[in-house]
């Protein structure tokens, strides 16, 4: 886990922290309560140095990610029962009863790929014909790049990749890949990188490009 300076956490806590540093801190957050406490002090800090300022409306959503960084994995990750809901066409109830699977360690089965589980799940009609499930990737892992032969929708539940061309996706954002489109990635450090997929399709893995 990072060492996270005091003004990162201020920053992060104003929403100006840049994107892939935000991601990696929201995982740090995700599985440590000393650095979730460190954080809430310094957001209490900004709130006391506001009242020496003229008034200003808070920025939309701050308190809720406040409140979110202060909240326990498997509850964070119950967050996004709706759009793994939307995304595996299941209803949110049984979307968060598969959301608490993922704590369980005999849930999981292993994969061609070293160090990677994969979860099957069973979809609602609309995936029909789609390989449905969760993914687990270490942190610091590489899933090495692969091309689709169909449509791929992916949702990160916990920990962070980025991916081959520099984005980064945290916790709660979506990731869909076209016919033909390929894409390697990395699990950010922290926690180990949890994302739902609803895949079609055959993955083929030739070289990367130059």
């Amino acid at each position: 886990m990072r060492a996270w300076e005091d003004d990162a956490l201020a920053l992060h806590a104003l929403d100006a922290l840049p994107a892939d540093e935000a991601a990696a801190l929201e995982a740090d957050l995700a599985i440590s309560s000393t650095l979730r406490a460190r954080f809430a002090a310094v957001a209490d800090s900004l709130v006391a140095l506001g009242d020496d300022l003229p008034a200003v409306a808070p920025r939309p959503g701050a308190r809720d990610a406040l409140l979110a960084a202060a909240t326990p994995a498997p509850e964070r990750a119950g967050r996004f029962a709706e759009a793994l809901g939307r995304l595996i066409d299941r209803g949110a109830d049984a979307a968060r009863a598969l959301l608490a699977s993922i704590h369980d360690a005999d849930a999981w089965q292993g994969s061609p790929w070293p160090g990677v589980q994969l979860m099957h799940l069973a979809g609602g009609p609309a995936t029909a014909g789609a390989d449905v499930g969760f993914v687990r990737v270490p942190a610091g892992a590489h899933f090495p790049y692969h091309r689709h032969g169909d449509t791929e929708r992916t949702l990160v539940l916990q920990g962070g990749k980025r991916l081959d061309d520099g984005r980064v996706l945290g916790p709660g954002e979506a990731l869909e890949m076209g016919p033909d489109s390929a894409h390697g990635f990395t699990a950010l450090e922290g926690p180990d990188l949890v994302f739902a997929v609803v895949l079609r399709g055959e993955l083929a893995f030739p070289s990367p490009p130059d």
